[in-house]
This record gives structure tokens, sequence and C-alpha cells, in this order.
């Protein structure tokens, strides 16, 4: 299959570039997944897949990052190409399901969820001959496979769908139908006649699986059966007619190759369809990014100063720096708001080296680290933040007139109609905190939102509302600014730091 213009660079749309806009303004690092820069190999690698989608086998990759070196960026890429794209491709994003760790019965809930009424009408008008050879093929389900193949009304067809998904799976619903129920391990022939019906049908599916690491961080239990599942999948991968599969996972959260290789059955079937995304290494690919975000920001920057700033940013992530990509758009952004004369807040370890307590919080990271106070964030954070927002002058009731919710991790001040909102987790769910986050701004209050930058909360989420302020932050980092005011005395030193780390917000 042919697929046109793709990895040029995407037209944001109106509302995505004015939420990027904010973003820029705000000093908050926003998606980029109008373009992708460098990455040749992940590309090429990816684009050959995605052109035998409409082939005879099911292909997948495993893509690999550092944190911030862009393998969402790349996912939401596709996902605005294939949103635009004229043929018969839909595209399914899913961050991993950490409830649901079998990769069969995952893939049949996105079908389930997404393509229900393009598999109904996909089954209608069957050829015989494909019907046959699916019931030849997968015998175990082949009284189902007949029944709902010859079914007129779409109100049966779709319920025979969710009996087929797991949605409907009590014994009444296949007693009505005369046929026999379904297990679990049916439901991996189940998808694959379902994949197949599609396929015949010329309706071509990219499911992408992100965050894969939170499956791990939730259980090991999970995570092994994620894999050993994945494995079965990629086993029955020539039954399949076409498809793609794109699962992604942050190689820093988890040791990627210790844990694969704690199942070395998938490790083996899945290691030549790894791909990393990486570091964006040479000044070329440097000097690119800072075309292309000049250009969607719309600033006049010149030629020189352009192969400036990407000099400055190849000394700066030199070796034996940390290294992310998420960081060097930051740098850049920041290095844009200094030509447009905006406050610019300097970086954590600068301030604290500046200003000499840089071993002070070290060790006290450390300390806290240790104690295992950061496992229990949520615990500890509040009360040394009551106290440093009481020597700034707010005033706090915790019991009549509240203002100060712990559990719920709000802030109210008095006589204001500010609303300040902190996210502490880190393994806190993007969708539960946008909605909590539009729950408060229809209250019609000025929303202060703390994210950590794990969870890559942005303004485009909130269709660019003006009552709504976000500022990145690292939790462990500000609760250990908070204790060494609270403990060490370092009270006009840390308040300026913290005012400087919070970007003017606290």
């Amino acid at each position: 299959m042919i697929l046109p213009n793709l990895w040029e660079p995407l037209s944001p749309k109106k509302e995505g570039l004015e939420a990027l806009r904010k973003d820029y303004e705000r000093g908050v690092t926003p998606y980029l997944p109008y373009f992708i820069v460098g990455q040749d190999d992940v590309k090429n690698s990816i684009g050959k897949d995605l052109s035998e989608i409409d082939g005879s086998y099911f292909h997948r990759k495993l893509i690999y990052s550092d944190y911030g070196n862009g393998k969402t960026n790349l996912l939401k890429y596709l996902e605005l190409y294939f949103e635009n794209n004229d043929k018969d491709i839909y595209y399914i994003y899913q961050r991993a399901n950490v409830d649901l760790p079998d990769i069969f019965l995952n893939l049949l809930k996105l079908i389930e969820d997404n393509l229900i009424s393009i598999l109904s009408s996909s089954l209608k008008e069957l050829e015989e001959d494909f019907i046959n050879s699916q019931k030849e093929s997968y015998t175990n389900i082949s009284e189902y496979i007949q029944k709902i193949c010859n079914n007129p009304t779409n109100s049966v067809t779709k319920e025979l769908i969710l009996m087929g998904t797991g949605r409907f799976y009590t014994k009444n619903y296949f007693n009505k139908y005369e046929i026999p129920p379904l297990e679990d391990f049916d439901r991996r022939e189940v998808f694959i006649f379902f994949m197949n019906v599609l396929s015949v049908k010329e309706k071509h599916i990219i499911f992408a699986l992100d965050e894969l690491e939170k499956i791990y961080e939730k259980s090991k239990v999970r995570f092994r059966t994620f894999l050993t599942s994945y494995r079965e999948l990629i086993d029955k991968s020539g039954e399949i007619k076409g498809h793609y599969l794109l699962t992604a996972i942050v190689s820093s959260a988890v040791n990627i190759d210790a844990i694969l290789l704690e199942n070395p059955a998938f490790y083996s079937r899945i290691k030549k369809d790894m791909i990393e995304v990486g570091f964006l290494t040479t000044t070329s690919e440097k000097k690119e990014l800072v075309e292309k975000i000049s250009e969607l920001l719309e600033l006049q920057i010149t030629p020189e100063k352009i192969t400036s700033i990407s000099s400055m940013l190849k000394q700066t992530y030199g070796k034996g720096t940390l290294r992310s990509n998420r960081f060097l758009i930051a740098d850049i952004f920041n290095v844009l708001n200094k030509e447009r004369n905006e406050p610019v807040y300097k970086l954590l370890d600068d301030i604290l080296e500046k200003n000499e307590l840089d071993e002070e919080f070290e060790d006290m990271y450390i300390d806290l680290e240790e104690e295992g106070t950061f496992k229990k964030i949520e615990n500890r954070f509040f009360d040394p933040l009551q106290h440093y927002l009481e020597y700034k002058g707010y005033e706090i009731n915790t019991k009549r007139e509240n203002n100060f919710f712990k559990k719920t991790n709000l802030f109210y001040p008095y006589k204001s109609n500010n609303a300040y909102y902190f996210i502490v987790n880190d393994n806190s769910k993007l969708e539960d905190e946008i909605s909590k986050i539009n729950s408060l701004l229809e209250d019609e209050k000025l929303v202060i939102a703390f994210t950590p930058e794990s969870i890559d909360i942005a303004y485009e989420h909130f269709n660019d509302n003006e009552n709504l302020t976000i500022v990145n932050y690292d939790p462990k980092k500000l609760l250990t600014l908070l204790i060494m005011f609270d403990e060490l005395g370092f009270h006009e030193q840390i308040v300026d730091i913290i005012y400087n780390y919070t970007k003017g917000e606290l």
C-alpha cells in the first residue's frame, strides 16, 4: 500500500496550534506530534511495515526509548496522519490497560469500543468460501462463526460481537443463540477471526499500545501475563491477514533487556522487531528542530540565530550529560522565550548551586528516598506545603470553612477565585487527572495545576481554556525543597528557589 507523504510535517488544527502557543508562552513543554526530526531507522522500519498493512501477515513493532525521547510523539504523529488519510485504515491509540494485561482480551476490548459498527457491517455478505475456511481453521468457535455470519439484523450481529469480545459472557446469551459458551482462550480465535473479516473487507487496523511500563509498575505478575499473551499473538501472526501492532515502552523505567530476558520465549520472537527512538545527537538535527518549532510558532528567527542556538544545544548535551529530547525541546522553548523578552526561570540545579544549597538538597533527597518517603509521597507532601503557604501569608483553615483539602490535593485561597491542584503521584492516570481538572474549570475557577512531566498534561487537553495554568514539576523535588524550608531554616533562600521552580505560582 502506498502512503503518500508519510513522515512529512503535518498541519496542526487551529485549536492544537493555539494550545501549542499557550504552552510556549507559559513555559510548558508541549506536544509536537506534527513532525518527526531524525529517527531515520525508525521511520524506514515502520514505513516498510505500514506499506504491507494490506498484506498477508500481521506485523508488529516494539518501540523503546528513554523517557522524553519521543516514542509517544511518534505514535501521536501517526494518529494525526491517519486521521487525514483517505484509505480504510483505522488507528487506535491506547495507554497501557493495566487492568487487562492479556493482549488478546485488550485488543478485543479496543475493537468493541472503536470498531463495532465497522465490524458489524463487514460481517454482512461474506463469501461462503471465506466463512468455511474460517470455520475449518478455528473449530472451537465454528458454531459461533456460523451464527454471526448469518444474521440479517445489526442488533443481533452487535450482540454476537459483544459475546465474542467477552462483554456478554453469561450462559443465557449463548443459550439464546444455541451455541457453546466461549472461554477466554477461545477469544484468541475470535480475535483472529474478527481481524480476518476486517481485512477481507479491506478495512485495515493499527493498534498503538503505549506506556507498557505502567503494567510492570502495577504488577510484575501482570507484566508476565502480558508478555506471554504477546508471545502467543506473535505465534499467530501468520494466521492474521494484514493489520499492524505498535507497542511502546520507556526503557529507563524498567531494565528492558533484563525484563524481557525473564521471558526468553517472548524475547526471541520480538528481538528483531525492537527499535529505539533515540536522542537527537547531531547539530543538523537540532537545527532542524529549532527551525520547525520556530515555524510552528510563526517566529522570525534568522539563519544565524538558528545556527547559534543549535551550537549551544550541541555543547549543552554533549557526551556524559542527561540526554532527553523533551529537555532539548524545553531548552529550545526557553531560548526562544528569551528572544521575546519573556520572564525566564532558571533550572533548579543552577539556582541551588548559585545559593550553595546543592549538596544540602542532594543529601535531603537521598535521605527521603532511603526512608521510603517518596513511595507514599501523598502522605507527606501537604503538611510542609501548608507551612510554606502560611509563611507566604496565606490563611489556611483545615477544619471549619476548610480551604485546604489534603485528601483531594486542593487549596483554595480565601478572597480569591484561584484553585491550586497538585498531582503528586507519577503513576496517576492521564484521563482521570484531565477529568478532575475539567471539573474544577467547570466551577469557573482560575485553576493552577501542578503536574508531573511523566503524565504529559498539556493545554491541548483543555481546548486552550484561558482559566488554566499548568506548572510542570517533579513532586519529589518540590517536597525536598518544602522539607528543607520546614526543617533546615533556609527560609528566604528556599522561598526564592520554590518561587523560581514553580514558575512564580507558589
